[in-house]
């Protein structure tokens, strides 16, 4: 559900078991989840997964061969269990979600910033990393002959007022490799739009997960294929994203519209070895509500 609607922060799901990893904590695995997992370059979500009177804490998020782990501590004397079957309310940290995804469209509206500042084909992205300590995006590639960095950077944040005042709708669309299909792009009321089935397509893998606390007691199968993984993990669906619009294959979320970017900068340019790393800050301002 997280590949669908950005802006959805509750939901209901059903418990299909729990991993028990003392390193780690708890691992909540549900049939659906809004919940996106680290990866891409993005922080996973947090929140808290509620079944009858236990709510866990969610602190991390991660995509395990295909199903997605809900890392949380329960605790309480005794301590609460939560069973295969039950129903469970899951809520997003909403400020997180919207942070998250305002800075992974300000990486690829600066993808389409530095087109526009120095043209196509002189860089290749290799890399972004749209974490909220130190965002950037890398790529392959050298600075034309005569253009200092600071000039470069100038001219890139000048493309990137442009791309904000323009109010660029973002765009997603899947399309199943297999047979063409497409589903439809993005609608007013969200920046995402991709397939309600789910793991449809993937099999029916299964994954082992200790049915009680400390591992004692049942084991059960869990399939992955009732898990809300990314969704290239599924068939031959591949999910294509528009921000500013520049086309590119990614599984993060997004924001709808460059207008909720505003606030981006470019900040910093290093040059290293055949790569450029160009760093950039988005304003908190530009994330911090929901648009109506």
């Amino acid at each position: 559900m997280y590949l669908q609607d950005t802006y959805l922060m509750t939901s209901e799901a059903t418990v299909l078991g729990v991993v028990e990893d003392d390193s780690q904590g708890s691992a909540i695995i549900l049939d659906r989840t809004i919940f996106h997992p680290q990866g891409g370059g993005q922080p996973s979500d947090e929140g808290t997964i509620t079944c009858g009177d236990c709510t866990v804490p969610v602190s991390k998020v991660r995509d395990v061969g295909g199903v997605i782990y809900h890392y949380g501590t329960m605790s309480g004397t005794p301590q609460p269990r939560l069973e295969a079957g039950r129903p469970a309310s899951l809520a997003l940290d909403s400020a997180k979600r919207l942070r998250h995804a305002a800075l992974h469209s300000a990486g690829h509206a600066v993808d389409k910033a530095v087109v526009g500042a120095v043209g196509a084909g002189v860089f290749s992205p290799l890399k972004g990393y749209h974490f909220d300590d130190s965002p950037y995006v890398e790529y392959r590639g050298t600075l034309p002959a005569g253009l200092e960095k600071d000039a470069f950077i100038e001219k890139c944040n000048s493309e990137l007022d442009k791309l904000v005042m323009a109010n660029m709708e973002t765009m997603v669309k899947m399309a199943d490799q297999e047979h063409g299909d497409e589903a439809p792009s993005s609608s007013s009321s969200s920046a995402q739009e991709g397939p309600s089935r789910g793991a449809a397509g993937r099999g029916r893998e299964e994954v082992t997960v200790v049915a009680e606390r400390g591992g004692r007691g049942g084991r059960g199968k869990v399939p992955a294929s009732s898990t809300a993984a990314a969704a290239t993990k599924y068939g031959a669906a591949t999910r294509t994203v528009t921000v500013a619009g520049l086309s590119c294959p990614c599984g993060g979320t997004h924001v709808r519209s460059t207008r909720e970017m505003e606030g981006v900068r470019i900040t910093k340019v290093k040059a290293k070895k055949g790569t450029l790393r160009v760093s950039y800050t988005l304003a908190p301002s530009s994330s911090s509500s929901r648009p109506s």
